[in-house]
């Protein structure tokens, strides 16, 4: 009989595992993939898919969906009419069908416009090119409506790529599935770093409340904004030296981070009382490759990788 790489790994991770909280996560199963992960961006499992931004084709990026034994299921291809350079920075998807993208465009003379694109279940796409902001990171709400972190610009006189404005708090802005905007806030003046596409930031919204939460994982602290704009900020204690993958967020609002360091891994969980993260299961690490928290699969399930064609599926067990 002969026993595979993956199999041994799986066999190391099982016999690591620590049970270190009321709740706990345990093995579920291992699934092999059609697309390999490797140089793909942004991966994360979303109601009850596995998405990935692909960007094969420069100029239309495209949202891969794949089923829970790993086969491509769906395609969404987004069309940005006249752009011959195209950066996109940030993507979600939500339970009804629809998927947004957000970044910026320029055209064969260069010059250059922020985005923010979105898909309907129905495959309408809308093109939204927001003034004096610039868009890196989208999150598309309980209501349908679309999140938006980013930061102000100064438009260059020739039109061209613009001089992102750092100074003051980061700007989110909140917009109707029409484009309409319906909320502006500047929640984090206590924020210490600059929006970029690799700012460390995730923002995602949580369960079915209207709110956001931003994850910095440069400064170890996570944010959670209503829509009335009320700002919370929670501090993530313990986390130096460490990388953070994820959020998974469940449909009741449970939020889960991975943390991989470099002896041991844990998938903890998200505590609004002061705690901050709880580790809900820890093991060693038996490969270089950091484990991937890539989301929730409902209630029940979290799902993780170390990048390839491999995904593992953690039960969660209350």
């Amino acid at each position: 009989m002969t026993i595979k790489l993956d199999q041994i790994l799986l066999l190391i991770l099982s016999f690591s595992l620590i049970r270190v909280n009321a709740e706990t996560i345990q093995f579920d199963r291992h699934v092999t993939l059609e697309v390999d992960l490797a140089g793909k961006r942004i991966p994360a499992w979303k109601h009850g898919a596995l998405r990935i931004l692909d960007q094969t084709e420069s100029l239309n990026p495209t949202i891969l969906s794949l089923d829970r034994n790993g086969k491509t299921v769906s395609t969404i291809r987004f069309i940005l009419p006249g752009a011959t350079w195209v950066r996109t920075s940030s993507w979600d998807s939500d339970a009804n069908g629809m998927t947004a993208i957000c970044g910026g465009a320029s055209d064969k003379d260069g010059r250059f416009a922020p985005f923010i694109a979105w898909s309907t279940a129905s495959g309408e796409q809308f093109i939204l090119r927001p003034d004096s902001y610039v868009p890196f990171h989208v999150a598309i709400g309980p209501d349908g409506h679309i999140w938006t972190l980013g930061s102000g610009r100064t438009d260059r006189a020739d039109g061209k790529m613009p001089r992102i404005r750092q100074a003051g708090a980061p700007t989110i802005r909140r917009f109707d599935i029409k484009g309409k905007s319906v909320g502006e806030y500047l929640p984090l003046t206590e924020f210490k770093g600059k929006i970029t596409p690799d700012d460390g930031l995730t923002l995602f919204t949580v369960g079915s409340n209207n709110r956001a939460m931003i994850l910095s994982t440069s400064e170890d602290v996570m944010f959670e904004v209503s829509a009335s704009g009320q700002v919370s900020k929670y501090n993530l204690p313990g986390l130096e030296n460490q990388s953070l993958s994820g959020p998974a967020t469940t449909p009741s609002g449970d939020v889960y981070i991975g943390v991989t360091g470099k002896s041991q891994w844990s998938i903890s969980k998200f505590d609004r009382n002061g705690v901050g993260l709880v580790p809900v299961l820890v093991g060693k690490v038996p490969v270089s490759r950091p484990l991937i928290l890539l989301g929730a699969d409902g209630d029940q399930k979290l799902v993780t990788s170390s990048g390839g064609k491999t995904v593992d599926f953690y039960a969660i067990v209350k």
